[in-house]
């Protein structure tokens, strides 16, 4: 004779192993001095989600303290509303790429790292078009 449905098993049964799993999170602390902000700055929730990635992490805690107060905001990576690491690898990683390839190049080329130093905000400009980074340009 089994259990019937709708009966309790016993004691503790639901609470055992299967129904608890470890995941990794990143807690990111700030020390507030002048306010607590709710919701987090948009720059503060990608920080997070930066170390969240890089340490495989499935998501975050941004904590903020003002004196002796304190907020947590959990900043989920693969959920709604922000979708962060799916976002973060569309828009912000080719950038990341794009701006680490420039960097690179100016580096061994002597004559374009020059150029760039010595040109006015319309050649910088230019030259940062060019090199995949018109992002960069105001």
């Amino acid at each position: 004779s089994g259990e019937e449905e709708g009966e309790e098993g016993e004691e503790g049964e639901g609470e055992g192993e299967e129904s608890w799993a470890l995941r990794t999170v990143v807690v990111e602390v700030k020390s507030r001095v002048r306010r607590i902000a709710r919701p987090p700055a948009l720059h503060d929730q990608l920080q997070a989600v930066a170390y969240s990635l890089m340490l495989r992490a499935e998501a975050a805690h941004l904590v903020q303290t003002l004196g002796e107060e304190m907020d947590v905001s959990p900043v989920e990576l693969h959920g709604p509303p922000m979708w962060h690491a799916a976002n973060f690898e569309a828009h912000v990683l080719p950038r990341l790429r794009a701006f680490a390839a420039a960097v690179q190049a100016m580096r061994a080329d002597v004559a374009a790292r020059v150029s760039y130093l010595c040109g006015d905000d319309r050649w910088r400009d230019r030259l940062l078009r060019e090199r995949g980074c018109g992002f960069l340009v105001k």
